[in-house]
């Protein structure tokens, strides 16, 4: 009897569920399943194939993109890496290189990352976690203007991703909000609207409140452009995340 192939894409187990999508992902890159420059399936095509809900599939691929295996192509989802770039986030070498012309590359990350952690969040924010974030905000906004208004406002995206219960994202956000440390006292001291920016940190929280994952993500990646545009910083609108 002619055994049947087995399917590229297998339904996974709910724990873990978010790390079994993105070793499974890397298990058909590594093993020439998935070349580079192949299309991932969309993420409603991955959902059923996996038999998981879509957020844990987005989790995964915002993982994956930011680890340098595949890359969002605006309106077109997801696709491998050419070549496929296999690195550890390091930091502190990324610190070294970094100067003012080229901090637009950190904000660029953050235009890719924060957005869909917002809307994540979203989905999973618990009545605890909003009023927290309301609370930070009016600490924010306590505090103007002054550079702890900053270092309270990079924290707030902190908390965000933290309600995603999410180590990974929460770790990643941990470390580019690392990096925004090292530029707060001669950047955004100096030229942000403070006011503007309280604003839109409670825009945020408003639509997590609401539960709108897209909403969410909107306001997330509209607060990132202005307040890089008041410090003189151009985020292309195809940065945002691919649907």
């Amino acid at each position: 009897m002619e055994r049947t192939a087995a399917p590229m894409f297998e339904s996974v187990k709910k724990q873990r569920v978010t790390e079994a999508i993105a070793e499974r992902i890397l298990e058909l890159i590594n093993n020439g399943s998935l070349k580079p420059g192949d299309k991932l399936p969309s993420q409603k095509e991955l959902v059923d194939m996996f038999g998981v809900s879509l957020p844990s599939v987005r989790e995964s691929l915002v993982g994956l993109s930011m680890l340098g295996y595949v890359e969002p192509h605006a309106g077109q989802g997801y696709f491998v890496r050419i070549p496929p770039i296999h690195y550890e986030l390091d930091f502190t070498t990324i610190a070294a290189e970094m100067s003012d012309d080229n901090i637009r590359a950190l904000y660029e990350a953050r235009a890719v990352v924060e957005p869909e952690i917002t809307g994540i969040a979203a989905l999973r924010a618990s009545d605890a976690d909003i009023e927290n974030l309301y609370r930070r905000v009016n600490e924010i906004e306590q505090s103007l203007p002054s550079e702890d208004a900053i270092e309270q406002g990079l924290h707030f995206h902190q908390l965000v991703a933290d309600v995603t219960g999410n180590s990974f994202l929460a770790g990643i956000e941990r470390s580019l909000i690392k990096q925004f440390e090292k530029y707060k006292s001669h950047v955004f001291v100096e030229q942000a609207n403070y006011d503007r920016d309280v604003v839109l940190h409670r825009n945020i929280v408003d639509k997590i409140a609401a539960r709108d994952y897209q909403a969410a993500k909107d306001a997330a990646f509209l607060h990132l452009v202005q307040f890089a545009e008041e410090i003189g910083i151009t985020i292309d609108s195809k940065a945002s995340p691919a649907e």
